[in-house]
């Protein structure tokens, strides 16, 4: 996605609005069965919220340069505050947990780009468009219509002021879950999201001689990874990784790093 803002700009010239509307979910009985990205992420948290975050980080450059223009972030009414010492919900998953604390997220990241952006004449908003509308992902009976969402979506979109760092539900501007208003919990959040979309898991299997095992399967890296034959190269802030078959090296002064903290 490096060169999409590029792309756009051919395309368009200019973006008045970006809505983040991709999601998923997961209702299954009993909890459902943890899943991650190809990054390595709980997939609910990247789908629903990780992505929008990239995407309107990588666009507001040209959000800026369109301004007037709006950011609208479509969460949900079912909240649930984030453990930040299990955000990826290793220790225990549950997918309406999952759900829910992603769709927060998506609402603390409205907030948060709304004080930023508001000097630039960016609004930035997040709404719960309406209640088990019949889409592909509510197996509940419906109880409203998808063109009671759109409505409410609209309204972010095209209405004259609807505000900024704003929640609605529906039509009407509503509380979020109190985490939403809680500074260092924004905080927290952005640190985390700023440094996880620089992290990808390049899984590659090798073939080793006879009777050795290879040292590693999943190797962490930053940047864009390519692979050749028995070796993986990512490079991006100073930091490079070769994988051999059956052993792992580290380049002279350029350290490897995995887990979920940040390298220093």
């Amino acid at each position: 996605m490096t060169d999409l803002d590029g792309k756009v700009i051919l395309l368009t010239g200019a973006t008045d609005v970006l809505v983040n509307n991709a999601g998923i979910g997961d209702l299954a009985p009993g909890g459902g069965t943890r899943r991650e990205s190809d990054d390595g992420f709980e997939l609910l948290f990247a789908v629903n919220y990780l992505a929008g975050y990239a995407l309107s980080r990588l666009l507001l450059p040209l959000l800026i340069r369109s301004a007037p223009s709006r950011i609208v972030n479509v969460a949900s009414a079912g909240q649930q505050a984030i453990d930040f010492s299990d955000v990826m919900l290793i220790k225990d998953y549950n997918g309406l947990r999952a759900y829910r604390q992603s769709k927060l997220a998506q609402i603390m990241n409205a907030f948060d780009l709304a004080e930023e952006l508001q000097p630039a004449g960016v609004m930035v908003n997040a709404l719960h468009p309406a209640t088990f509308m019949p889409t592909k992902m509510v197996f509940a009976a419906p109880l409203s219509t998808i063109a009671e969402g759109v409505a409410a979506t609209m309204q972010l979109i095209a209405a004259p002021a609807p505000g900024t760092g704003r929640y609605y539900n529906g039509l009407n501007a509503s509380r979020a879950n109190d985490q939403a208003y809680d500074a260092e919990a924004r905080r927290q959040l952005r640190a985390l999201s700023d440094r996880l979309p620089h992290r990808r898991q390049v899984r590659q299997r090798v073939e080793c001689h006879a009777g050795q095992q290879p040292a590693q399967e999943h190797v962490p890296v930053r940047g864009q990874p390519r692979s050749e034959p028995g070796r993986v190269t990512g490079q991006g802030a100073g930091i490079r990784q070769l994988v051999h078959p059956c052993t792992l090296t580290q380049l002279p002064g350029k350290p490897v790093w995995a887990g979920w903290e940040a390298p220093g």
